[in-house]
């Protein structure tokens, strides 16, 4: 169906019930199923978003018409293009066609598509972590306490009590103590939730120099790591959280659109990752990739 068939369509039945762009709009749904949808173009997660106001002018204007059905064909043109040519791996790519006909194409992605960096980054601090935790419990373990009148005194009481302690043997070696695989495991991925609570809260909508931003590679990170739909759900609930932070920010003039939009493209590219993974996750043993990007 060609742009003037559409209008002229559009002009026929203009006496019809509903918004003055309703039909117009249906029809270019038909002709553009990707036009305010999310879907996949050449592997890439991909939304599309025509202002309601837009396709009203453009019902009653056909030169409008006529640059919007140009640039909505040459979307998935276009994103094989960047897919092409751009440096790293993207994530997702939104474009946005407002009240006016302006366009905003909004692009995420990464240099570490298969979370390699950042899955060595997250296992060098969970075990710089592990580490730390070991010589602070061995030192408590060795460490003795006395007082005394002077710094002869203190010191001298503190040689007899060292004395007492190895002749019973009380001092720990903590170097020396094993534990089990399980046991290990284990600890691995109570550091690994508890380090990931702290950095939700420190990154997920942080704000720095004063302004509000989406953490938007460790989000897609997030979103490309998810393993099942519980994954890709608590990805959907910390991007609402994104999302109500930066309107906030917005109204206190800490962020703008653009940043709301960012979040937009996530949550688009979240819901149609809800579709591409199962119900429930396989059993993995230590620590998961998912767990590992909420890390990054």
């Amino acid at each position: 169906m060609s742009i003037s068939s559409v209008n002229n369509s559009y002009r026929a039945q203009k006496a019809a019930a509903g918004s003055p762009g309703s039909e117009y709009a249906q029809a270019m749904q038909k002709k553009f199923s990707y036009m305010n949808n999310s879907t996949v173009m050449d592997g890439v997660p991909t939304s599309v978003t025509v202002s309601k106001s837009f396709l009203e002018k453009c019902a009653k204007d056909s030169d409008k018409a006529a640059y919007l059905e140009e640039n909505l064909a040459a979307i998935p043109g276009c994103v094989s293009s960047a897919k092409a040519n751009c440096l790293g791996t993207i994530t997702n790519i939104s474009y946005q066609i407002d009240s006016n006909g302006e366009i905003t194409a909004i692009m995420s992605g990464t240099n570490d598509p298969d979370g390699k960096i950042a899955r060595e980054n997250a296992e060098k601090k969970v075990r710089e972590q592990q580490t730390a935790k070991r010589r602070q419990n061995n030192h408590k373990a060795n460490s003795l306490k006395a007082r005394g009148k002077s710094i002869q005194d203190t010191t001298e009481a503190l040689i007899r009590k060292s004395r007492w302690i190895e002749g019973k043997k009380i001092f720990a070696k903590a170097d020396s103590i094993e534990i089990s695989e399980a046991g290990r495991l284990a600890a691995e991925q109570e550091k690994v939730r508890q380090a990931a609570v702290e950095d939700d809260e420190e990154e997920a909508s942080e704000k720095q120099g004063g302004s509000v931003a989406v953490n938007e590679h460790k989000r897609a990170r997030q979103i490309a790591a998810a393993k099942c739909q519980d994954d890709v759900r608590q990805v959907i609930a910390l991007l609402k959280k994104d999302m109500a932070d930066c309107k906030a920010g917005l109204e206190k003039g800490l962020c703008d659109e653009a940043e709301i939009a960012k979040v937009q493209a996530l949550l688009n590219s979240a819901q149609a990752r809800m579709s591409q993974v199962p119900r429930e996750a396989e059993d993995e043993l230590g620590i998961s990739e998912f767990d590992l990007a909420g890390l990054m």
